[in-house]
């Protein structure tokens, strides 16, 4: 996935898990609902518009909702305000189940962030154990999802070590 760069001053941009998404577009009742805020930038990806930062939590939170929905409601799959959280040695990405719910889950962890340009981070993130519920079991926990990608104005203030900043002008990535 490259960076998508969109017209919100920041937002977590993401198609979770492009199979998951393939397997409900192809159900007869198959929907993807999205909540008002939530952009729709084509090829089934997704942008939660950037809510607030809390620098004393290491916590960056989006709002909105996107919900996949299949097989007359027994497939149910929502992420709602999501937000990515630097906790010991990895940003753990947590959502609740619907835009009112006080009860939260880590969905996804990711152990660093790459900057690929100004402002724009790359997650590479794995299905958490808490996470392997929402998809019915059907991925375990460690599955690769989708990168995910934020876009801020700007990265300053991010916690020491949870950004990766590649180097410029070296050869084949070599240190």
């Amino acid at each position: 996935m490259t960076a998508t760069v969109c017209e919100i001053p920041g937002a977590l941009i993401w198609r979770a898990k492009s199979s998951f998404q393939r397997y409900v577009a192809t159900l007869p009742d198959g929907v993807c609902e999205l909540s008002s805020d939530i952009d729709f930038l084509g090829t089934g990806t997704f942008a939660f518009p950037l809510g607030e930062v809390d620098a004393d939590t290491n916590e960056l939170r989006f709002r909105g909702a996107v919900t996949f929905r299949g097989h007359a409601d027994l497939l149910m799959v929502p992420i709602a305000n999501p937000s990515l959280q630097w906790v010991r040695d990895r940003w753990e990405l947590s959502c609740g189940a619907d835009l009112t719910a006080s009860d939260r889950f880590v969905l996804a962890i990711s152990r660093r962030a790459e900057q690929v340009a100004p402002g724009i981070l790359r997650f590479r993130p794995i299905l958490a154990p808490d996470g392997v519920f929402l998809f019915g079991g059907t991925y375990p926990a460690g599955e690769p999802l989708d990168d995910l990608v934020v876009q801020l104005e700007s990265t300053a203030g991010l916690p020491d070590g949870s950004v990766e900043i590649p180097r410029v002008g070296s050869s084949c990535g070599a240190p």
